[in-house]
């Protein structure tokens, strides 16, 4: 994997996280898992040119380059992990060694959106963690989230990635009450991969291995990814019945 060219600035000192680092190997803005997101958040919300966008929790930087790439939009990239950040290989907006608890002031309400994909499920404390976001929230902001989806699908998979839960609307729309948020749209996606889902569970069940990650998420052929990329787009956005993920967008109250 090669070494971001990018300066990183440290408003706090590196942590380590409850984030399985093998799955950077495999989480390439390619994989179909990553496509499928990006057309999902694309079909839920807008982002507008000339907002200042921060996603926390960016990891390698999947969505801020896909963000670049498709949308000319720069967006700063916020982690405390210093391995993640060291792999970002995105070209515009900053990329911040931050511990969102820490609350700095020189980043309150920065931004107009944050982005969350796929973060808070790897927090003990989710309601602590959002409050702390919010600090960088302007007030009328967006803030939208990602995460995996209905607890019964629950596996060694979700062990080995750090995962504390997946989520369901209801529990998420409470979790965002709790902080104020109002809500804006949601969906469920990735119903046509649940039977993905089901036998990745088993199989983890049956044979557990050190490769977890690699097993659960790698897809080494481009054959495969490329059917599983159109395949993962069999269904209509925005759903409320079922998927394997959940994305939704709040706003921040002005008042």
């Amino acid at each position: 994997m090669n070494q971001s060219k990018r300066e990183i600035e440290y408003v706090s000192q590196p942590e380590t996280v409850s984030m399985g680092d093998d799955w950077f190997q495999y989480a390439h803005r390619g994989h179909f898992w990553m496509r499928r997101r990006f057309d999902v958040l694309n079909r839920l919300a807008t982002i507008e040119p000339g907002h200042a966008v921060g996603e926390v929790g960016c990891g390698n930087g999947v969505v801020q380059q896909q963000l670049e790439e498709h949308h000319g939009i720069a967006v700063d990239g916020i982690d405390l992990n210093e391995y993640a950040l060291r792999q970002n290989q995105t070209e515009r907006g900053r990329l911040l060694c931050y511990n969102v608890f820490d609350r700095n002031e020189s980043l309150r309400e920065t931004y107009d959106s944050v982005i969350l994909f796929d973060v808070i499920e790897h927090l003990d404390d989710d309601a602590g963690f959002l409050d702390a976001v919010l600090h960088l929230v302007k007030p009328g902001g967006r803030v939208f989230i990602n995460v995996p989806a209905f607890m019964h699908l629950f596996s060694h998979y979700d062990v080995a990635q750090g995962h504390f839960r997946r989520y369901d609307w209801e529990m998420l729309r409470t979790l965002a009450a709790s902080r104020e948020l109002i809500e804006d749209r949601w969906t469920y996606w990735g119903m046509p991969l649940i039977p993905l889902l089901y036998l990745r569970k088993l199989m983890l069940s049956v044979r557990r291995r050190p490769d977890v990650i690699e097993q659960g998420f790698a897809v080494h052929s481009k054959t495969l990814n490329s059917m599983l990329t159109h395949w993962s787009r069999a269904e209509w956005i925005p759903q409320h019945v079922y998927g394997t993920s959940l994305m939704a967008s709040f706003i921040k109250p002005t008042g």
